[in-house]
């Protein structure tokens, strides 16, 4: 899925791999995941390739931003989350746990010493795993600014 941002609004299109002009470079990130830097050159799609209306998408978009940061923020805790008020408890969260798992991993190494940053211990992999989740769907600054947005602060 492609997101654009044109004279008629945000809209999302769906181009496979393959189509000209696209490329694709996988690689690793801090906590062994796999990431994507895709690039578009030149790329061209049919009318087809848009999902929904064209310039309607900003609603579906900031919809996925709150799941994502509620997710984001239930991985960092271990917990699932069962409901939430959309948007301001999304940022709320998310804003939080960012917050809190930083200064709990960063204690953890701390009462470790250097050993706690090698791969004989777990508090190294969580560290590295919370500062990803720390700026995957919007970091700490990201979400408190939308929670004192939409709480009109």
């Amino acid at each position: 899925m492609v997101v654009t941002n044109g004279a008629e609004g945000t809209s999302v299109f769906a181009v496979e791999k393959d189509t000209a002009g696209v490329s694709c470079e996988t690689r690793l990130i801090v906590d062994s995941q796999r990431a994507a830097d895709i690039t578009l050159d030149g790329v061209a799609v049919s009318s087809d390739a848009l999902l929904g209306t064209l310039g309607g998408a900003s609603e579906a978009l900031e919809f996925t931003i709150d799941v994502a940061a509620a997710c984001s923020a239930a991985e960092m805790l271990g917990i699932s989350i069962e409901t939430f008020e959309r948007s301001v408890l999304a940022s709320m969260a998310k804003a939080k746990c960012a917050k809190v798992v930083r200064n709990a991993t960063e204690e953890g190494v701390q009462m470790h010493g250097g050993i706690g940053m090698t791969d004989e211990f777990d508090i190294g992999f969580y560290m590295k795993r919370a500062a990803v989740c720390r700026q995957a769907y919007g970091d700490y600054h990201f979400h408190a600014d939308r929670f004192a947005s939409l709480r009109d602060y």
